[in-house]
């Protein structure tokens, strides 16, 4: 999934039958990432 700008929103890997990962990003103004959450739900931040 995008958002308008053609940022990666969302990004879904299948591990298994039935069983997917699924990592979500946030951006700034500018298209720079400035999270990540993982399939474990753990956050990673730039700074």
């Amino acid at each position: 999934m995008y958002d308008s700008q053609g940022n990666l929103l969302e990004k879904k890997t299948k591990i298994s039958v039935g069983n997917w990962k699924t990592q979500r990003f946030t951006y700034d103004s500018y298209g720079r990432i400035l999270s990540k959450i993982d399939g474990n739900r753990s956050l990673a931040s730039k700074s």
